[in-house]
């Protein structure tokens, strides 16, 4: 009998957590094969990816570059190779389309991977507002490639640098990535450049409580960093950026390098494949999951729009909640596999938030209780390395911590 086939696409945080949720159920699921697809051959840990853009810039990014990868990813292959995952395959591949009729995923080199179950979870795509020069002059930290590249540019700035006259760092977008990135660069250039972090928001990390956003702020001050919300950004160009302020003035301010970290929206790829989806391009499931109008269709993490039923309000895009929806789907499959009831999910309606600031320094805003400094670092610490351990067994997990440990020693 030939075993049900399993088909996963994305492996950032949904799509790689339900392919090994999906593995530990192997006693409940004998008859069954997973395949991971996504067009990368590694996974991608992104709270790291602002230790990769700015980690020991003095050092050329050929020189540093692969061991700043090597700490922030796990490759797919390690991640479906474990003891007693024999059912559990990784496939290096691009999607083109999704074949509904024939049940099968056909990659852009044209083969098809028929499946009983298909899992997509793609993850959201950066997103430009349509504002000009975006594209063109501003660089992103959403990929490790991006992470890598901002590192180089970071450097050749660094390196050109000439006393008095230090080099200005625009930073667009005051949520984690915007201000952990912002934070560290300060902490490691502080006397070679001048950051600026525009929010058009009110305050920086608007998802946090009043007291973080305040401890959030004062850390980035005291760094050197200047924080201007109720700031828009009309333009990117080639060395300045058109901003607008609430008041209505708009002015020009210089910038050698601007980071992009404004904001996402949903992948396109979902209406590309067939795929039902609500006005703003988020695939449509209900609360267990299964895609809307679908048959054994599931789609989780920041491609679809779980509407909490408590506020009518979308789940975050967040890593852990990402987390909390792999276990869920994995178990769905193996209840419809058995033909069970499939669970629905009540999800939480508010979530922990942590972001580091700039070398041993982090908050934490744990909704009743909030941490910052030193404490609020090592418990940050503790959650990467949970993270590794629900997804490689001990040995590995424990190896991948201390690689990102070496990397971002300093």
């Amino acid at each position: 009998m030939e075993p049900n086939r399993i088909v996963v696409i994305g492996g950032g945080f949904a799509g790689l957590r339900t392919a090994v949720e999906l593995d530990k159920r192997r006693a409940r699921l004998k008859d069954r094969s997973i395949t991971l697809i996504d067009p990368s051959p590694a996974h991608a840990y992104s709270p790291l990816l602002y230790k990769v853009a700015t980690s020991e810039l003095e050092a050329p990014t050929d020189a540093r570059g692969e061991g700043l990868r090597r700490g922030a990813t796990v490759s797919f292959e390690t991640c479906s190779k474990p003891h007693k995952r024999e059912r559990f395959s990784f496939r290096r591949g691009t999607v083109a389309e999704i074949d509904h009729a024939d049940r099968s995923v056909i990659l852009s080199d044209g083969e098809r991977i028929p499946f009983d179950d298909l899992v997509v979870a793609i993850g959201g795509e950066g997103t430009t507002y349509g504002i000009p020069g975006v594209k063109e002059h501003a660089v992103p930290m959403r990929t490790i490639d991006d992470a890598v590249r901002l590192r180089a540019r970071l450097h050749d700035l660094f390196v050109s640098y000439r006393s008095p006259d230090p080099f200005r760092v625009v930073v667009v977008g005051g949520g984690p990535a915007g201000v952990e990135f912002a934070a560290e660069t300060a902490r490691r250039l502080r006397l070679a450049c001048d950051i600026t972090v525009l929010e058009a928001g009110d305050d920086v990390l608007s998802m946090c409580s009043p007291g973080i956003r305040r401890f959030a702020r004062q850390r980035l001050v005291d760094l050197g960093v200047n924080v201007r919300a109720q700031t828009a950004v009309k333009e990117v160009r080639i060395h300045s950026v058109l901003i607008s302020e609430r008041t209505g003035a708009v002015s020009e301010m210089r910038a050698d390098l601007v980071m992009w970290a404004a904001g996402s929206k949903p992948n396109s790829a979902s209406k590309n494949w067939g795929m039902p989806v609500d006005e703003r391009g988020y695939i449509t499931i209900d609360r267990s999951f299964a895609v809307a109008g679908m048959k054994n269709v599931y789609a989780l993490g920041d491609c679809a729009a779980f509407i909490q039923p408590k506020t009518n309000a979308r789940v975050p895009a967040l890593a852990q909640a990402a987390s909390r929806e792999a276990g869920l789907v994995a178990e769905n499959i193996a209840r419809h596999l058995e033909r069970k009831a499939l669970t629905l999910w009540n999800p939480p309606e508010k979530w922990f938030t942590i972001v580091p600031l700039g070398g041993p320094y982090a908050v934490i805003d744990l909704l009743r209780a909030r941490l910052r400094g030193r404490l609020a670092y090592f418990v940050l610490k503790i959650v990467y390395l949970t993270y590794f351990l629900s997804i490689l067994p001990p040995g590995l997990a424990w190896s991948q911590w201390r690689a990102g440990r070496t990397a971002y020693r300093k």
